[in-house]
């Protein structure tokens, strides 16, 4: 038993230390993002920008593209056709169940379900599993120093 602990004080400490040394990075990064705020600011409006230009980009190159039908009209930009899929959920999961392909199962939905044994298959075995927990305050104690 004091083996055990031991470990608890010894794993206090640590997790104090590592709060300690979290607390000093937030503190230097929050003073790093007051002290760099105008490149911050750059930074967002410059991305900003690219976005909108870039979007104006691939305007003139699709109506180009409808004008001409060519797929690399210039430099740096080309037209590719992709074929999006479109159905209805329900009608393509009646498809499945009805061949039985492209099923999956939800297992976390499933998981919940088996939890409670009025629900539960026979194929299903819930089994009791020890797990530890450690709770996230613990008392630090004051290290005694041996003589």
């Amino acid at each position: 038993m004091s083996e055990l602990t031991e470990q608890i004080q010894v794993v206090a400490r640590a997790r104090e230390s590592a709060n300690m040394a979290k607390g000093v990075v937030m503190a230097l990064r929050d003073l790093w993002v007051i002290e760099n705020s105008e490149a911050l600011n750059d930074e967002v409006i410059n991305k900003a920008i690219v976005e909108v230009e870039e979007a104006k980009l691939r305007e003139l190159t699709l109506a180009y593209y409808k004008e001409t039908k060519e797929k690399k009209p210039a430099i740096g930009v080309e037209v590719k056709i992709t074929h999006p899929i479109e159905y209805d959920a329900n009608l393509a999961y009646d498809w499945a169940m009805e061949h039985k392909i492209a099923l999956s199962l939800d297992r976390k939905a499933f998981e919940k379900i088996v939890e409670f044994p009025e629900a539960r298959p026979g194929f299903v075995t819930v089994k009791d599993e020890p797990k530890v927990y450690i709770a996230t305050k613990l008392p630090v104690e004051e290290k005694k120093e041996s003589k």
